[in-house]
Order: structure tokens, then C-alpha cells, then sequence
């Protein structure tokens, strides 16, 4: 990615700034050399990008800037830039040259180095190039820019005054698509898709443990776990450091929790070893530079010296889990690795998947250590995950139920939607309101209700999904 922004950077005026945030597509045939050249230069770019390492923090995943939690950014062309290469077939010497362009032509420039030195946009499709001279045999490379995904073609176009019968049907030379920027919900989808958690079969914050009234983990299963866990109503996690110790400040947390938003247990080590794992996991992927987990913290001074990230992430989760442990300097050096190596997205691919380039070489953080390559953990992606979404919603029975004082309600959505979900008591009213026109993405969703300042009763949760598509009721019971 960076290769296309350094050569969009040279030439394009401020009012194409949002090229920056695009990439070059995987299609495109062989570029074609020639004495002059109309419109992009390409830039030489350090090769060094790839030996950077990268991690996240959870401001970023949670895209702390807006209230909401972006969706994926589909893999869909939106432009497409190309080049085309007309030559002087003839045996006299012009001053002047006329295109007309198949598609709309959003950018394009003649450089002070061509021969044609004045560039002249009669309308979106003709344009009109003067002040030089092309003479018998040489050839000019014309490039532009378009914001729509069309294949582009000359039409025609004249060596000299638009005169006598122009040469038509010109293809490009070369021929980029361009895709949109991925965001970081992208990166999350595809960690779990490509098999990043695998193993523990989610990714996994804390212990599991045998006794479940001992202690308390998190397992999120999906990405959507995830996005829901790094920011709710309440905005992200800010508090603490904490262990698991409490759910909405009155209950014991104890056994496993699906997600957990800050409504629930806000509790900024946990968002960080969220961010943390997801760093070491996309790693092993081949999703950044491999061999982030595998680091060792540097610093003889704290007692984690010497030890691996993928270990330090465990002693985070034993810490959170068993409530023992200094979660203070835990918090302390996860924050400083994943502040130290985090940075704005920057992508070597998005056609097929995303691979992200590298924030800082490690010679520039000295509280990390490489080790040898041979140690390096790796994980085989699994190109080929394909999730079966039911085709039909589907509203589940709460579980538990009957419960004290708390119960989580899933249900499932065969694409997304609009979501609302309220409870209502034995006489039809309405007592909490779980989500208002919340906006969902497919699969399976779970909302944990909380019943602590109502009666034992029975009570009733309605589900309608975009204005009425959908809808059920169910009957739930709480027993004090």
C-alpha cells in the first residue's frame, strides 16, 4: 500500500487527497517504456517495510474517533487507473493531440518533462495536450484516473488538429483496479476466518478452569464477540487495570462470558490483552511480520524480563482469571509493547486477504529482542473458511431459565439488520429495552439481560428485526 500512496503523493492535487487512502488491485498487465509521460510517476519505496513489525491497541480496533464500530470494508473496485502508449505513426512532426476517452477521466496531467507541456479538459471524456512536439516514430504514455470500476479505452484520438479520420478503439497499456481501504474490522474477520484462534477455539482472555465458580474468562467465538467487546453505549474501557472480579459492579464474575463491554466489566487490561492477542495471532498468520509473539521483553529492571510476549500474554490471562498478580505492571508492559508497534493501516494486499506492512523496525524499540528464526511460531491460514449463515432468523429460548438475576438471549439473523429487543412484564409493559435499531451483522448474537431491579415473574422479550421483517416473542421466568 505504501508503494501507491508515495505514488499518488507526487502528483496528485489536494483535491484527489483521498487517493491516499486506496490501493492498487491485483489486475494489471505489463507496463510499456516510453520517451514521455503523461500523469503518475511511480516512486522507488524502502524494502525495508517488510521487516517492520506490527501490533494494535484497542483504541484503534475500537475506532475510539467515532461512536461506532465500522463494518467491514468489502472487497469491490471503486476506480481504476491505467495507461496507454500512442505513438507518431506518421511521417511529419505534430504539435498537438486530441482524446477521446471511453469512460469519465477524473485526473490526469501532463509533467513539465513531456513534450506536450499544456494539458486542456475539453469535457469529462476529451482532452487536448499542446506546446510541444512529437515527431515521426516517438510515442507519448498518456495515464489517468477514473472513480468508477469501468474498464477505460481510447475511442479516439488525433495526432494533430481534430482533422480527417482519427484512430479509434485504443486499449491501455496498463490497467489497475483500485480497491478501498481495509479498516480494522477487516483484520479481526479475517484472524478468526484464516484459523487465528483456532485452538482455543475463540479468542480467549483469561483461564478456562474446571470449577467455572472459581474464576472467570472470556471466550469470544466470532469477530462480531470481539468488535462487541471493545466498545458498547458507554464508550471503550478506560478503568482500571482490574482482575475478573465483578459484572456490572454488583455480581461476581465467575465462569465463561461470551464478550464483554464496558457496560459489562470495563476494565482496560483486558481490552489491552484483547489488542494483544489479536497482535500475536495475526503474526503467526503471516498477517504481519511473523515472530511478534515469539519476541522477548527487554528491561532487566521489571520482572518480565526475558520473556516472551506469547508468555506475558499468559501470565496476563493466569493474573485476570486467579486474581493474583501485578496487573498493574502487567497492563504497564503490554500497553508500552503494543503503543511501541501499533500505527495507521498500511497494506501490502487486500485482493485475496489482508496483509498489513510494518510499523517500526525493532531496532528502534529497545525493550525487545528478536530470537532465532527456527523459533519463530506460525500458523497455516485457512484460506477457504466458509461459515454456513442460516437463512432464516431465529430467536432462541433464554439460558438459563428459570435465573437469578441474570439470563443471555441469543438469536440468530440470516443477514444484517436492524435490531430491537425489549422486555415487557406479565401485563404487557415495557421494563428494559436491550437494543434500539441497533445495526447487526449476520449469525448469531447473544445479549445477556440483567433483572436485578425487577419482581420475580414472568416476563417476555420481543425481537423484530428491520421494522417488522422479523419478529417473536418469547416467555422467560426470574426467580429470586
Amino acid at each position: 500500500m505504501k508503494n501507491v500512496n508515495r505514488f499518488f503523493m507526487i502528483v496528485l492535487i489536494p483535491a484527489l487527497i483521498m487517493l491516499l487512502n486506496m490501493q492498487v488491485g491485483e489486475a494489471g498487465n505489463h507496463r510499456t517504456k516510453s520517451n514521455s509521460n503523461f500523469g503518475f510517476v511511480q516512486a522507488t519505496v524502502g524494502s525495508d517495510d517488510t521487516l517492520k513489525y506490527f501490533s494494535f491497541v484497542p483504541e484503534s480496533l475500537a475506532a475510539a474517533a467515532s461512536s461506532k464500530i465500522p463494518k467491514a470494508v468489502k472487497r469491490k473496485n471503486t476506480a481504476s487507473y491505467w495507461e496507454f502508449v500512442l505513438k507518431n505513426t506518421g511521417s511529419t512532426t505534430v504539435t498537438e493531440m486530441h482524446i477521446q476517452f471511453k469512460q469519465d477521466v477524473d485526473f490526469i496531467r501532463g509533467l513539465e518533462n513531456t513534450k506536450f507541456g499544456n494539458t486542456t479538459q475539453n469535457t469529462k471524456k476529451k482532452y487536448s495536450f499542446s506546446v510541444g512536439e512529437i515527431i515521426p516514430g516517438d510515442s507519448v504514455i498518456v495515464k489517468g484516473y477514473c472513480v468508477k470500476a469501468k474498464p477505460q479505452q481510447i475511442k479516439k484520438y488525433w495526432f494533430g488538429p481534430v482533422t480527417g479520420t482519427p484512430a479509434i478503439n485504443l486499449e491501455p497499456t496498463e490497467q489497475s483496479f483500485l480497491l478501498p481501504m481495509p479498516n480494522y474490522t477487516n483484520v479481526i474477520e479475517e484472524v478468526f476466518s484464516e484459523g487465528g484462534f483456532e485452538v482455543a477455539n475463540g479468542l480467549l482472555v483469561g483461564k478456562v478452569l474446571i470449577d467455572p465458580k472459581t474464576g472467570g474468562w472470556v471466550l469470544m467465538k466470532k469477530a462480531g464477540d470481539v468488535t462487541k467487546s471493545l466498545r458498547d453505549k458507554d464508550g471503550t474501557h478506560k478503568d482500571g487495570p482490574f482482575y475478573f472480579d465483578l459484572l456490572n459492579k454488583k455480581k461476581t464474575f465467575n465462569g465463561e462470558q461470551s464478550s464483554l463491554p464496558p457496560k459489562k466489566h470495563n476494565n482496560k487490561l483486558f481490552a489491552e490483552v484483547m489488542a494483544f492477542k489479536l497482535g500475536i495471532a495475526a503474526s503467526a498468520l503471516g498477517k504481519t511480520k511473523p515472530g511478534f509473539g515469539d519476541l522477548k521483553y527487554n528491561d532487566p529492571e521489571n520482572p518480565l524480563h526475558d520473556s516472551s510476549l506469547i508468555k506475558i500474554a499468559s501470565m496476563a490471562d493466569q493474573a485476570l482469571t486467579n486474581r493474583v498478580g501485578d496487573i498493574n505492571n502487567l497492563f504497564y508492559v503490554i500497553r508500552r509493547i503494543d503503543s511501541a508497534l501499533t500505527g495507521p493501516l498500511d497494506t501490502v494486499s487486500f485482493g485475496t486477504r489482508t496483509v498489513l506492512n510494518g510499523s517500526k523496525l525493532l531496532s528502534e524499540i529497545p525493550f525487545l529482542k528478536e530470537v532465532p528464526l527456527a523459533s519463530i511460531t506460525r500458523i497455516t491460514p485457512r484460506l477457504h473458511n466458509n461459515i454456513d449463515i442460516p437463512d432464516v432468523f431465529t430467536l432462541q429460548q433464554n439460558y438459563p431459565n428459570p435465573f437469578n438475576p441474570s439470563t443471555t438471549i441469543k438469536f440468530i439473523l440470516p443477514s444484517a439488520g436492524l435490531v430491537t429487543l425489549k422486555i415487557y412484564d406479565i401485563l404487557g409493559r415495557e421494563v428494559a429495552t436491550l437494543l434500539e435499531q441497533e445495526e447487526l451483522d449476520e449469525g448469531e448474537q447473544s445479549i445477556d439481560f440483567f433483572a436485578d431491579n425487577l419482581s420475580s415473574g414472568i416476563y417476555f422479550y420481543r425481537l423484530v428485526v428491520n421494522n417488522g421483517e422479523f419478529q417473536q416473542i418469547k416467555k422467560m421466568m426470574f426467580v429470586k
